[in-house]
């Protein structure tokens, strides 16, 4: 975001980048409350810790040397700023989305909620601009926070590659006949890991000669099919691992990940960068990213592999068709989901809020 925004939005600086003695302070006994209590999200919702933030970012945020203030996936470091700067605050989500989607309510106390709430709300109600990257979290944002609609915009973000891959390198149809399936996901139950390889045999019974890898976690249990790939790690940091990675994306044929949560998901972004259509789940804010015949296809939450299976033979059994999905997925890519859209879209935004100020 910040190399984004440097780029194509104008000059821009990070204020207070280290942490306050205050904050340090507070956090620190945050921890050691999670760690007695035995919190499963402790209290990182925190309205002291939220004070502590805004005493130590106030000073800092000088109306004669900023124009606007960029806050995202920030609404404890929001909510107690005391400034006549504009604010744009970005998320993925809103606390209340996440209730009984990423955390049962039973897992963690009332206060947390309470707090997280709390919070959600005043950094909401502070911000002359909300920039949400799914319909999903914009809509939970009016609906569950009140917010204005008209301050609240939904901005996809790009993908998380350095550089995309050229349109002429990419794949564009099968070479030997093989369906090549790709998992990218480091959490096997929320990513739907058993959805998938599910899928996997059930292509393969329909007479699809297909092979699934999967890359960031392992099932519970060996499978012993050498079709079926496991590779439990990759660093994007090593430049091995990521040509690796970057290989399996040229590879393949279809992006599989039947999400159970999801607030975006970056990695669906990367896929459409490699023109690697996807199949995935109707959840959260999923439905964003992907449109169903233009970059791939979504899933009701309840399907099983079978029908990720039929959704995957039906696309691949005409070719032609597959052919033209993996050109419209690129193209999903180049106008929407890349780092360059994004920042001049949120640049827009922020030139509408200090037109409104300055008005």
């Amino acid at each position: 975001m910040f190399a984004a925004l440097k780029e194509h939005a104008g000059q821009v600086e990070v204020i207070s980048q280290k942490r306050s003695s205050l904050v340090k302070i507070v956090s620190k006994l945050n921890y050691y409350v999670g760690r007695i209590f035995k919190a499963e999200f402790a209290l990182s919702q925190n309205v002291i810790l939220s004070m502590a933030y805004g005493r130590q970012f106030t000073p800092h945020a000088d109306p004669a040397k900023y124009d606007v203030l960029f806050a995202p996936l920030a609404s404890n470091e929001v909510a107690y700023l005391n400034t006549s700067v504009p604010i744009v605050y970005l998320s993925d989500a809103t606390f209340k989305a996440l209730e009984n989607y990423y955390f049962s309510v039973d897992s963690v106390s009332n206060l947390y909620r309470k707090q997280g709430t709390y919070l959600e709300t005043r950094a909401i109600e502070k911000s002359s601009a909300l920039v949400y990257c799914s319909n999903w979290a914009a809509d939970s944002a009016k609906k569950d926070y009140g917010a204005t609609p008209n301050k609240v915009h939904t901005i996809p973000l790009g993908a998380n590659i350095d550089a995309p891959p050229a349109r002429e390198s990419l794949k564009q149809g099968s070479v030997d006949g093989k369906c090549r399936l790709l998992f990218v996901g480091r959490d096997w139950q929320r990513k739907g890991g058993q959805i998938a390889v599910d899928a996997f045999f059930a292509l393969r019974a329909m007479g699809v000669d297909a092979e699934l890898t999967i890359v960031g976690c392992e099932p519970p249990q060996s499978i012993d099919d050498p079709d079926l790939i496991i590779i439990p790690f990759l660093n994007k940091k090593d430049e091995v691992d990521r040509k690796h990675l970057e290989d399996l994306y040229h590879s393949s044929d279809f992006f599989i990940l039947p999400t159970r949560a999801e607030c975006f998901g970056m990695v669906f972004c990367e896929a459409n960068a490699y023109g690697l259509p996807i199949i995935s789940t109707a959840t959260g804010g999923v439905s964003t990213i992907v449109e169903d015949g233009v970059n791939g296809f979504l899933l009701p939450h309840e399907a099983k592999g079978e029908a990720y299976a039929m959704v995957i033979a039906e696309a691949w059994k005409d070719q032609p068709s597959y052919k033209a999905l993996r050109v419209s997925t690129r193209d999903r890519y180049d106008k929407v989901l890349n780092w360059k859209s994004w920042a001049e879209s949120v640049r827009k935004v922020m030139e509408s809020v200090v037109a409104r100020k300055a008005s």
